[in-house]
């Protein structure tokens, strides 16, 4: 069985992909879903 180790994943994984315009993105994103949680209403 092969070792997974999420570190070294996780790192991998950071250098790739989180950038600062997806985490920008992301947030806002999530923003939205909380306000619509709060309204009660549906998020586009």
């Amino acid at each position: 069985m092969k070792h997974f180790d999420i570190g070294k994943n996780w790192i991998s994984y950071s250098r790739n992909a989180l950038t600062k315009e997806r985490i920008e993105f992301a947030r806002s994103d999530f923003l939205k879903l909380l306000d619509g949680i709060r309204s009660g209403s549906d998020v586009e």
